[in-house]
């Protein structure tokens, strides 16, 4: 997929699709980590977001982006950002892991 545009908070790629979530339709998925390759464009800002809803059916959000300078705990611990910018090389190939599991554990999120 290639996301591309003039204005970023109108490109986006939202999975499920907003049609499905209206039928509380869920990925189902199930796991520690979650796993993503981007490549980005030389002077480009990006920031993705990860919603997790959680056994109590409280929901957090793991956000990363390269105009993060820090780590941070917001919301009441219902949000998470982490930067970026140092792992990301423009116009290259980037691999990420997240641990989620470790990430709101030590945020004392989860």
């Amino acid at each position: 997929m290639h996301v591309n545009g003039a204005t970023s908070t109108s490109n986006y790629i939202q999975v499920p699709s907003q049609q499905n979530l209206r039928r509380h339709y869920l990925l189902g998925w199930i796991g520690q980590y979650l796993y993503v390759v981007m490549k980005t464009s030389p002077g480009k800002t990006f920031v993705m977001h990860f919603d997790y809803v959680l056994n109590d059916r409280n929901t957090v959000r793991i956000s990363a982006s390269n105009i993060y300078k820090t780590k941070k705990n917001l919301n009441n611990g219902r949000s998470l950002q982490i930067p970026l910018s140092k792992a990301v090389k423009p116009d290259r190939w980037t691999f990420f892991q997240f641990d989620a599991l470790q990430l709101l554990t030590e945020q004392k999120m989860f």
